[in-house]
């Protein structure tokens, strides 16, 4: 009798554990990209953030560029680790209440890292750019471990305004 108490005592133990290691395992298969932890509420820090697209809200309307009433708009995104720019996208005569589009596929690998969007002026004379003016911009933080991985953050600061639009990678 003692065996077999012991034997079944022994094979509960054993159906037991294999249920809560399941049920754990279960668990965290459940969770969405991006998650982690017993009840999914743990962000993973992304080992890459792209900015996608970056659209131009708002900038300064007393800037001019000199040669015409309105500025010659190109982006600029930079961080300590990368830089892209100046954009190879230019909108000429850019007036301050419309908005613009530019996709630069930028990358960032420390997601904690303080990242500058800039507006430049640029000058052309007979399709070459012979001047380039800094009109202004914004700075922050894209990403941070309780932001649930916004597909867009809004960076707006005096009168420059932009759409920062984000992909993610684990």
């Amino acid at each position: 009798m003692k065996n077999t108490t012991l034997l079944f005592a022994t094979l509960l133990l054993l159906v037991t554990t294999a249920c809560t290691e399941d049920s754990v395992n279960d668990i965290a298969e459940e969770c969405s990209q991006g998650y982690t932890g017993y009840d999914c509420n743990e962000q993973i820090t992304p080992s890459l953030i792209t900015i996608t697209k970056v659209v131009v809200q708002s900038f300064s309307s007393t800037f001019s560029d000199g040669l015409s009433s309105y500025p010659d708009i190109a982006l600029k995104v930079y961080n300590n680790s990368n830089t892209y720019g100046p954009s190879a996208t230019y909108y000429y005569d850019a007036y301050s209440w419309s908005s613009y589009n530019f996709y630069p596929n930028f990358k960032i690998y420390n997601a904690f890292e303080n990242t500058h969007v800039v507006l430049y002026d640029y000058d052309f004379l007979f399709g070459e750019i012979v001047d380039e003016d800094y009109m202004g911009g914004v700075q922050g933080t894209l990403y941070n471990s309780y932001n649930g991985f916004p597909s867009m953050v809004n960076f707006d600061y005096g009168s420059y305004e932009f759409d920062v639009h984000l992909s993610y990678q684990w």
